[in-house]
């Protein structure tokens, strides 16, 4: 399940127009897959991922950015709505 989740959240997060395809993937890109299909400590893994696509220069993703794919990830527990 933990692919299914990334590759829908991936193709979410470009589909929402993540500027840069290639520097989607972090270690805590794992880790927050892994906090959403095993209902581990989300929250905690979800700081993770932010601090480190903070402490790459903030550039990787503005503010609409980290918006645009966060829900991703938590989506699979339900019902697709099929927005981006």
């Amino acid at each position: 399940m933990e692919r299914d989740v990334l590759s829908r959240w991936r193709g979410r997060s470009l589909a929402a127009g993540w500027s840069l395809a290639d520097d989607w993937w972090t270690p805590e890109v794992d880790v927050v897959a892994k906090a959403v299909c095993g209902g581990c400590d989300l929250a905690q893994a979800c700081w993770a991922l932010g601090s480190a696509r903070a402490g790459a220069g903030g550039v990787r993703a503005g503010p609409g950015r980290a918006q645009d794919a966060g829900p991703g990830p938590v989506t699979p527990r339900g019902p697709d709505p099929g927005r981006p």
